[in-house]
């Protein structure tokens, strides 16, 4: 540590800035040197990190002392600054010393540049995600946990206060060796800290003993509050925690978890393992698990009893939902006593199947063509528009005979192919018939006839090539077949309380992302105290859990009482 130094001034001395800098030099460092040997560092008043909203943060007025010794002022609140940082972890806020020049304490006169008048003492506000050393110059004052959203979840506070250092000096002019002991009280006006060892009260059932509370805190007489470790008898001993005056002093455990009397390990926010005896029980609240054994009456005060069963009810199931179906469960409170204190849910989302009809109306299928063989019997009838030139075998017999003009008669001429034998085979008809102008045939002869167009009537079982086709629309297949959904909403009574629920579930961003890896689908939400988001007013209110995309399957609990 160098020798200390300050200004001598004398008359007619010649002053130049390094003198006054010298001054102001020495009063500041003997002020540090008195801060840092003598306090810890830290908050002296002051300086609580609060939030404005859901992403921004102020640190309020307040001044700390550094390692170094140097007092960290806040003149005022900081205006709301965002955190501009993302961690998982959480990140700290912290604040140090720091000399600033403002450009309207700049120098205009002199001629000279960048020559300020003042310099401004402004402490440094920083954020940072990894948690400071006690060799850092910074003073931590909160840890601020995220959602990842970025929304501020909470702030913990972890200012440590400045305190009073009692160094071995100190100490030997109040304890002069190991072993003595101090009479007389000692008054403690900063924090007591013990970095080694315990504190060690003296046992006793008195004022003398234990921990003792400064008496009446809000004026009056008589109001005391202590912690005893005294011997009934023998072996048998009592912490005791004691208020005294009156019924309205009461003694409270704020225990952000739960309280267990006979466990180390309570799983309800007040666990007994043992007996519980109780002179009366005025609760609206009282759930037994496990036999209840009354020794005398129960008696009930106006509607007590009759609310705890009544409000008692659950809800629960598994559902198919998708952006047109819907989870809608309605909590009906007939009266007053039907209202719950409490309405926790549970969720979990799992895979739900596509292989449905949408649509169960008029539709078609495509069927591949073929052809199909159909015997059967019926009727064609075919006509016969012309008869060209043909041939006939001559069946030469007697009038009247077999083969005459009745059975195959024919009105006409020869064929002109016969040319100038046609007359002659007149001739010869006429002769061996008697007959003239006309000719017959046999009826069973070979012959040929041209047809064309015309009905065919009675040609019995025969068969048909059919060909048969359908035109429309078709089975269409699906990318997938099993899918989980997308960013459940929930809405009560038709408002949106997504956003509110999100809150519950630290960390989420959305509820379904449409992948198995997800927290909905991995493990569900946990049980969460939906009470605020549901009027608690007589009558119907609805809950209605929608998804904007996918589908999915969801199970369900709510357990109000």
């Amino acid at each position: 540590m160098p020798e200390i130094k300050r200004p001598n001034y004398f008359t007619s001395e010649f002053l130049v800035a390094k003198d006054f800098q010298d001054e102001q030099a020495y009063h500041r460092d003997m002020r540090h040197c008195h801060n840092r040997l003598l306090h810890t560092p830290g908050v002296v008043n002051g300086l609580e990190v609060k939030t404005d909203d859901n992403k921004l943060f102020i640190v309020k007025a307040g001044m700390a002392i550094d390692q170094n010794g140097k007092e960290i002022i806040l003149a005022s609140d900081t205006l709301p600054q965002p955190l501009n940082l993302t961690a998982t972890g959480g990140i700290y806020v912290t604040i140090e010393y720091k000399d600033v020049t403002d450009e309207q304490d700049k120098d205009v006169t002199s001629g000279l540049l960048n020559q300020y008048r003042r310099i401004t003492e402004r402490p440094l506000i920083k954020t940072t995600t990894s948690q400071p050393t006690s060799n850092d110059v910074v003073i931590l004052l909160a840890k601020v946990n995220l959602a990842i959203n970025g929304n501020i979840i909470n702030i913990e506070d972890m200012r440590t206060f400045a305190s009073a250092k009692i160094n071995n000096a100190t100490l030997n002019s109040i304890v002069k060796k190991a072993g003595d002991t101090m009479t007389g009280p000692l008054t403690v006006n900063a924090n007591l800290q013990v970095t080694k060892g315990a504190i060690i009260p003296s046992v006793g059932n008195t004022e003398a003993s234990g921990i003792m509370f400064p008496k009446d805190p809000g004026g009056g007489t008589g109001d005391a509050a202590w912690l005893r470790y005294y011997s009934r008898t023998g072996e048998n001993t009592t912490f005791e925690i004691g208020t005294s005056n009156n019924s309205d002093d009461h003694i409270a455990l704020m225990a952000s978890g739960n309280v267990g009397i006979g466990t180390t390990d309570p799983k309800y926010k007040l666990e007994v393992v043992g007996d519980i005896k109780a002179s009366s029980i005025d609760s609206v609240k009282l759930n037994v698990f496990g036999d209840l054994y009354v020794d005398g009456n129960i008696q009930v005060k106006d509607d007590t009893l009759a609310a705890m069963i009544l409000r008692k009810r659950q809800y629960h199931g598994i559902v198919d939902i998708d952006p047109n179906m819907p989870l809608i469960i309605h909590l009906c409170f007939e009266s007053r006593l039907h209202i719950p204190k409490t309405i926790k849910l549970f969720l979990r989302g799992s895979l739900f199947s596509r292989a449905f009809y949408t649509e169960l109306g008029s539709h078609t299928h495509q069927a591949a063509a073929q052809s199909i063989s159909l015997n059967h019997s019926h009727g064609h009838n075919f006509s016969i528009s012309s008869i060209s030139d043909h041939t006939h075998a001559i069946n030469v017999g007697n009038t009247g005979g077999a083969g005459k003009p009745s059975d195959h008669n024919y009105g006409g001429s020869f064929p002109s192919s016969l040319g100038g034998w046609k007359s002659g085979w007149i001739s010869l008809l006429t002769c061996l018939t008697g007959e003239t102008a006309a000719y017959w045939v046999s009826s069973s002869g070979s012959h040929n006839h041209s047809l064309s167009g015309g009905i065919v009537s009675n040609l019995g079982d025969h068969q048909h090539s059919i060909t048969v086709s359908s035109t429309g629309a078709s089975i269409q297949a699906g990318t997938q077949s099993k899918e989980y959904f997308s960013s459940l909403q929930l809405l009560v009574n038709g408002q949106p309380r997504t956003d509110s629920l999100l809150q519950l579930l630290n960390g989420w961003r959305e509820i379904g992302n449409g992948s198995a890896t997800h927290p909905l689908i991995t493990s569900g939400t946990g049980v969460l105290d939906i009470t605020s988001l549901v009027p608690q007013e007589i009558g119907n209110h609805e809950l209605r859990f929608v998804v904007t995309q996918g589908g999915g399957k969801l199970q369900y609990n709510i357990f109000c009482e």
